[in-house]
């Protein structure tokens, strides 16, 4: 294997591992690098890159299923309300995913791959945490854990947990997912705002965000890798088949440590920090996207 390949797939797995879960849209941040590492190489085509992305969404999509095990598991075994709650939040992110792909197809095909929209996503993103994850909206919960219910005591009471949120909460907080269809626009931020706009605990609203990604992530990944395979056929398992799948294994090991930091910077209060690097971000994709 060629050594700067190895690098290459490094650095991409833990761009996804990263940006997955802080809200710093890891499509958009994958798209950058993609374009920095990738263009004009005859190590990684197109179609290749395609696979690698799949295969490094998959591995996040583990870490979630593996820090949330325990939520996952109390769900499938009664806790059928939140199950229902994550199905009426992937319906209007599915409607909104779908129109996007039907318009952008047919109207701007190259959308996803566009680094103006997508440095607009990040402003748009940046804009968003400042305005609504900043040090007003630290999480104000208790300390005490009960056993019982496994969950913290909201010392605010006009506050929501997953145990009071309605269906009308999910239903608008699965509108913000599906909107992070765009490019550059963090699914994490934008979920974690919208669960915090319907007044739920930021811990609440990101444990709520992350299980919602679940239908959402899986879907996506089965989407493309069956759009991937009717167009390129036995091609999708290629020599760097191997490579990719290492990738996806680091990509699930830097998103346990993003999740568990997340939380922690949720809590503090600092999310809104990262604002400031989407804005520059942003900025450079928009100009360099235009110059080119």
């Amino acid at each position: 294997m060629d050594i700067v390949n190895i690098i290459k797939v490094a650095v991409m797995a833990i761009v996804q591992g990263i940006g997955e879960f802080l809200p710093i849209s890891s499509s958009g941040h994958l798209l950058v690098v993609g374009k920095l590492l990738f263009s004009g190489s005859g190590g990684i085509n197109e179609d290749e890159l395609l696979t690698l992305t799949v295969l490094l969404h998959a591995g996040t999509l583990l870490s979630i299923l593996v820090i949330f095990r325990r939520r996952i598991w109390e769900m499938l075994t009664g806790n059928y309300r939140l199950i229902l709650f994550l199905v009426i939040g992937t319906i209007p992110t599915g409607i909104i995913g779908v129109v996007i792909k039907l318009v952008t197809k047919k109207l701007y095909p190259d959308l996803t791959s566009s680094l103006p929209l997508t440095g607009i996503g990040f402003l748009f993103t940046g804009f968003l945490l400042l305005s609504f994850l900043g040090k007003k909206n630290r999480m104000k919960v208790g300390s005490s854990i009960s056993p019982a219910a496994g969950e913290k005591e909201v010392r605010d009471q006009s506050l929501k947990t997953l145990r009071t949120m309605t269906w009308l909460d999910a239903f608008i907080v699965g509108i913000f997912q599906g909107i992070a269809v765009l490019p550059g626009i963090s699914r994490s931020g934008a979920t974690i705002v919208g669960g915090i706009l319907r007044k739920l605990t930021p811990e609440d609203s990101a444990v709520f965000s992350f299980l919602l990604a679940i239908p959402a992530i899986a879907g996506a990944t089965a989407l493309e890798t069956l759009d991937y395979i009717k167009e390129n056929g036995e091609a999708f398992v290629d020599s760097n088949f191997a490579l990719y799948l290492a990738g996806a294994i680091v990509s699930f090991l830097i998103g346990l440590v993003s999740l568990a930091y997340l939380m922690k910077w949720l809590k503090q209060g600092k999310l809104s920090w990262f604002a400031w690097w989407l804005f520059f971000i942003g900025t450079v994709s928009v100009i360099w996207g235009i110059c080119s």
